[in-house]
């Protein structure tokens, strides 16, 4: 051989040596461990196994008069999880409850791994059966995970989690470049002068820059900074631009601010519906490239914001529905909407939470709504403007609202479609 073969040879070599030892420490970066999972396989549940585990879960989890109104077929198993020794391990959610935090997430910890879903979840361990609630999001747990599992199994679990690719990193971020920190600072203190300065007058609660939230970024266009802000309320809440579909886990708020010379200018414009958002110099395509911003958000897999299911508010709505109550009552506070019950005959049905009043629920068609605490229920239609927005109180209530009946607004078929809303609010697993 050579010497010149001899070199090139030994080049060679020496490439592959550095090649495969640099893919050997790349695969091996210290890390966490336990969320490394090589190429994940989502394990599927034989359909005779899932038909019983929905049937015997519908037995479990209704009573007669439930078991009236909901059917097996509607009956929603999250994500299965495996089968370790017979038992089958699932998660149900509850579509009715979200949280108020900015990441909307819930956190089960268990043998020693973080199971995080978009919604308040259970993990039920099933046989023969019998149901076991071994993990919980939200209340102490009525049976410890080792008596039925290893912590192999858990291991498994969690491997079948990874797979379902609940929580991206972009889950709450975006793939597109962020706002900058100068601008959002300065765009939190202005929310916080035009809607907060002067909150402690009325309140008594200290409220600064600070503690205002941007939950969400859209981008900026021809100057305009489009953010999306939670404001209090818990359900889900779409609005519709240049026919895409937005709609956001909780309901939002979404507003337009742009730097003006003059400070103390006013820099807000609220979106409430497509003609708020053209009434700005803003184009079509910066609406489509809104609608691709959003996206990277990674909602896909909570039921909530799912257009062919969604059960929330549109976000105008949800807005006039909150500020009629404050205009009637002369209440600055923008009070959340607790329960939002459905909308019959044009009039949307929801209960609000507060000090006032004594009704914890109300009884129709043979149905039982009982809410915890005072909760006053009313009625609200759409006027030809915001000051003739029509608001009732329904219910076993006479007070200086004025009263509507249940027979103005409901058929039997509506009181029942309304009685499953209301359910789910305190069972998981239906849809």
């Amino acid at each position: 051989m050579t010497n010149r073969r001899k070199c090139f040879l030994s080049v060679l070599i020496s490439f592959f040596c550095i090649y495969f030892s640099s893919c050997a420490n790349e695969a091996n970066t210290p890390g966490d461990k336990n969320n490394q999972i090589d190429n994940p396989i989502i394990q599927v549940l034989d359909a005779e196994t899932e038909r019983q585990l929905k049937q015997d879960y519908w037995q479990y989890i209704f009573d007669d008069a439930q078991r009236s109104v909901f059917t097996v077929d509607e009956v929603w198993i999250d994500y299965y999880l495996g089968t370790y020794n017979g038992y089958v391990v699932f998660v149900v959610s509850s579509i009715g409850i979200c949280g108020f935090s900015s990441k909307h997430n819930y956190n089960i910890s268990i043998g020693g791994h973080d199971f995080i879903f978009p919604l308040n979840s259970d993990i039920y361990a099933w046989k023969s059966g019998d149901f076991y609630r071994i993990a919980t999001s939200t209340s102490i747990l009525e049976y410890n995970w080792r008596d039925f599992l290893t912590s192999n199994n858990i291991r498994s679990m969690y491997e079948q989690y990874m797979a379902y690719n609940i929580i991206k990193d972009d889950f709450y971020m975006g793939a597109f470049e962020e706002l900058d920190e100068k601008i959002k600072q300065q765009i939190k203190y202005d929310y916080w002068r035009d809607f907060f300065a002067d909150w402690w007058l009325t309140t008594g609660i200290a409220f600064s820059p600070d503690n205002v939230r941007i939950d969400y970024y859209l981008g900026t266009f021809n100057g305009y900074v489009i953010i999306a802000v939670i404001e209090n309320t818990r359900w889900a809440g779409r609005i519709i631009i240049n026919g895409n579909e937005f709609i956001f886990p909780t309901d939002i708020v979404m507003y337009a601010w742009k730097q003006n010379e003059d400070t103390e200018s006013r820099s807000f414009y609220r979106i409430l519906n497509e003609d708020d958002f053209f009434s700005l110099p803003l184009t079509h395509d910066d609406a489509d490239s809104m609608y691709k911003r959003y996206k990277t958000y990674n909602f896909s897999n909570d039921k909530r914001i799912n257009p062919n299911t969604f059960d929330g508010l549109d976000i105008e709505t949800a807005w006039h529905i909150r500020f009629s109550y404050n205009y009637d009552r002369n209440i600055i506070i923008n009070n959340p909407i607790d329960y939002y019950l459905g909308t019959y005959n044009n009039y949307a049905i929801y209960v609000i939470i507060t000090p006032e009043g004594v009704n914890g629920g109300f009884s129709i068609e043979g149905f039982n709504f009982s809410f915890s605490g005072t909760a006053p229920t009313y009625a609200w239609k759409k006027g030809e403007n915001f000051e003739n927005n029509q608001l009732y109180r329904v219910g076993n209530i006479t007070d200086e609202f004025e009263r509507i009946g249940w027979d103005n607004i409901l058929t039997s078929n509506d009181a029942k479609n309304m009685y499953k809303r209301y359910l789910r609010f305190f069972n998981k697993g239906i849809k």
